[in-house]
């Protein structure tokens, strides 16, 4: 997918909207597969609709697919609707499970790194809600899949200038000490509804992304999509 980052939370969601480019070892708690999550446009036919296993490492995810157009693969926690991601009618998602170290700047991002991961709900939304010129939402309660957490809405600024970021990259986050961003963004304006739960002690979130330009139709099938996951995990 282009530039829709081998997030991974331990990595999962994502497109949504979002390559992966680990410059030391992925950490023990993450599966080295996230690492090798695609980060080009999806080769395979647009994925028919109905139920589909979104992601299976630390928690296992099913989700069904409402409507056509929607690309991605099996098992690889991405999804993107008429495979574009970028602005300005985009629309995706991705998903990470396990803990992350979320940047305190998403343009500075390689000075901001934390010492430690954020690995619970709370910690997730404090951290995301907290970087510097995101403009987040004030969380809200939710339930996905009959597990609890929170909802939070982030915006990459209009005036973003990625060129003025480290490596061009504005990251929202990574998986371990010393990798790049697993969670970079494709452009300026970018939104990102973030859902935010406790999944059997395992934090998971899965991250919709799109643009003030994207179809309302393909804004509501995302959440939809988000709605229609169930969890599992050991």
């Amino acid at each position: 997918m282009n530039k829709f980052r081998a997030i991974g939370l331990a990595v999962v969601v994502a497109v949504l909207l979002i390559g992966c480019q680990p410059t030391a070892s992925v950490a023990p708690s993450v599966a080295p597969s996230e690492a090798e999550r695609s980060v080009e446009p999806s080769s395979a036919a647009g994925l028919p609709e109905g139920p589909h296993v979104f992601w299976d490492e630390l928690v296992r995810i099913e989700v069904t697919i409402p409507a056509p157009g929607w690309f991605g693969e099996e098992l690889e926690g991405i999804l993107i609707k008429n495979d574009n991601p970028d602005p300005p009618e985009g629309a995706g998602m991705i998903v990470f499970d396990g803990p992350l170290y979320v940047y305190g700047d998403p343009c500075q991002w390689s000075t901001t790194t934390p010492d430690t991961p954020a690995g619970t709900v709370d910690e997730l939304v404090a951290a995301l809600s907290a970087q510097a010129s995101r403009d987040a939402t004030a969380p809200v309660d939710v339930t996905v899949g009959g597990f609890t957490g929170k909802s939070i809405t982030l915006h990459v600024p209009d005036d973003a200038v990625f060129d003025d970021c480290d490596q061009n990259t504005f990251g929202s986050w990574t998986v371990g000490p010393g990798l790049e961003p697993y969670r970079y963004h494709q452009g300026p304006g970018q939104i990102d509804e973030l859902w935010i739960l406790d999944v059997n002690g395992v934090p998971v979130i899965i991250d919709t992304a799109y643009y003030a330009g994207t179809p309302t139709a393909d804004v509501e099938e995302l959440r939809a999509i988000v709605e229609s996951a169930t969890f599992q995990s050991p």
